[in-house]
């Protein structure tokens, strides 16, 4: 676990703002990092909600249901318009009883072939409204036990990806393969017309070569994809997720502009929470 910046007391200037905010307006948490915009409240209207989070079920937690389960769940309720999400390094037996508690959302659990310290198969996972999906899952370049797993729906038309590119301790040359894998899957999903989010941890900073084939070309530096970061467009950066280091990333197609997103506290990863919040063009 990395340390946690502190949290801060709501003064009355920054409640009584909340009191007068329109109803319905979801605020960040009070040590929520913002960037690509303000993270004081989503934006009205039909903005949809993403999340990206690796939720480190298996080492850390054990494999243990709760509170990697509870506090995935909190944090989904505690927003307006989440429309999806993309979880790392979750078990199934804590993706299974997040699904059972979350009303109106499902979650596809993607197995990796490595098993939680409970017997549960341990993996990826897609967190989609409710609703007929179909689902993808196709194999990392290097390793078996890394994949990149997609959920997509007809109604409304959505593409989402989860992935976890092997560490930094691992070789840099395999971690690039895969890291262009998952841009050809998630690109395959674009030209089908989906509008599509893709996102996990990279395990790799964002002027890395690993991120060359997602990042749209205004991005420089080799940047050759099509896909824009939650951070906005276009400078190869982005407040931290893990420590002092940005790992954790989402990508929107040309379908969706990216509004806002930040970065938000979680007790029970050493991850943070990424949320991205977009608006179909």
């Amino acid at each position: 676990m990395t340390s946690r910046t502190p949290r801060l007391l709501l003064g009355a200037t920054v409640l009584a703002a909340l009191l007068l905010a329109p109803t319905g307006a979801a605020t960040a948490a009070p040590d929520a990092r913002a960037t690509g915009g303000t993270a004081s409240a989503e934006a009205a209207g039909p903005a949809a909600v993403f999340l990206t989070h690796n939720v480190a079920g298996r080492l850390q937690n054990e494999g243990r249901t709760d509170p990697v389960a509870a506090d995935l769940v909190r944090a989904v309720r505690s927003r307006t318009n989440v429309q999806g999400g993309v979880l790392q390094e979750i078990c199934a037996n804590q993706a299974r009883v997040a699904d059972r508690r979350l009303s109106g959302f499902r979650i596809h659990f993607f197995a990796t072939g490595v098993r939680c310290a409970s017997g549960a198969a341990f993996g990826n996972a897609v967190l989609l409204r409710n609703g007929p999906v179909v689902r993808n899952k196709v194999a990392l370049p290097g390793d078996n036990s890394r994949i990149v797993g997609c959920a997509t729906k007809k109604s409304p038309r959505l593409a989402v990806c989860s992935t976890h590119l092997v560490a930094a301790r691992d070789d840099g040359a395999v971690r690039r393969q895969q890291g262009a894998r998952v841009a050809q899957v998630a690109a395959g999903y674009v030209r089908r017309g989906f509008p599509t989010f893709v996102g996990g941890d990279f395990n790799d900073t964002p002027t890395a070569d690993t991120l060359d084939p997602l990042y749209r070309r205004a991005y420089g530096g080799g940047a050759r994809g099509v896909f824009t970061e939650s951070n906005g467009c276009c400078g190869r950066s982005g407040t931290p997720t893990l420590g002092t280091a940005k790992f954790d990333y989402g990508f929107a197609s040309a379908k969706w502009r990216v509004v806002r997103s930040w970065v938000g506290d979680a007790s029970s990863s050493d991850h943070d929470r990424l949320w991205t919040v977009l608006r179909r063009r």
